[in-house]
C-alpha cells in the first residue's frame, strides 16, 4: 500500500509539472502565432526550459518512497531531461528549447517524453 501511495504522489507531482510545461508551450505558440510576439515566445520557452531543468529537484521528495530501482530510473530520466534543458538555456536557442521533450519523429497529439515517462511508470493513468 505504501508503494502505491508513493507512486501516486510521484505521478501526481510529475503530472503537475507536465501540465505546466504544456501550458507554457501553448501560451508561447499563441503569443507567436496570434500576436507575432517573438520576445514573449522566447521568454515562455526559457521558462519551459527552466521548468524542465528543475524537474528532478522539484519532484525529488515525491520520489523518495519508491522502490530504489524505480526511483533510480525516474531520477536518471529526469536528470537527462534537465541536462538537455540546461544546454538549451546555455545556447539560448528558442528552437532547441521548443524541441525539448520531443523526439525527431514526434507527431502532434502524441505524448511528449515526460508524459511517456509518467505513463510507463504509472500505467493506466494519463
Amino acid at each position: 500500500m505504501r508503494i502505491d501511495t508513493s507512486r501516486e504522489q510521484a505521478a501526481e507531482a510529475l503530472r503537475a509539472k507536465a501540465k505546466i510545461i504544456r501550458d507554457l508551450e501553448a501560451e508561447a505558440k499563441r503569443k507567436l502565432q496570434e500576436e507575432q510576439d517573438q520576445e514573449a515566445y522566447n521568454r515562455l520557452l526559457r521558462e519551459k526550459a527552466r521548468t524542465i531543468h528543475s524537474l528532478l529537484y522539484e519532484v525529488q521528495e515525491a520520489l523518495e518512497g519508491l522502490p530504489e530501482e524505480e526511483q533510480d530510473q525516474l531520477e536518471s530520466a529526469l536528470e537527462n531531461m534537465g541536462i538537455r534543458a540546461s544546454q538549451a538555456l546555455e545556447v539560448d536557442s528558442p528552437f532547441f528549447m521548443s524541441m525539448l521533450l520531443y523526439p525527431d519523429d514526434y507527431t502532434e497529439g502524441e505524448e511528449n517524453e515526460l508524459e511517456k515517462l509518467i505513463s510507463n511508470f504509472h500505467p493506466g493513468d494519463s
